[in-house]
């Protein structure tokens, strides 16, 4: 006789489960929150530029 095919077995459900459980644990590491704070800096960024450009601007006109 065949094997049945897994996808049609329930214990898919609890691989897909657990994967999503390891993928929250991975989410909580520390260097994932660095990677974060520098897109953060990046976005920023900008705003820092045209802070320092109006200053510029208004200060030595």
């Amino acid at each position: 006789m065949a094997e049945p095919d897994k996808r049609f077995d329930l214990s898919a459900i609890d691989d897909a489960k657990a994967v999503i459980e390891q993928a929250k644990i991975d989410a909580k590491k520390p260097q994932d929150r660095r990677s974060v704070g520098r897109l953060v800096a990046l976005t920023n960024l900008p705003w820092l530029i045209g802070i320092v450009a109006w200053v510029w601007w208004t200060w030595f006109k």
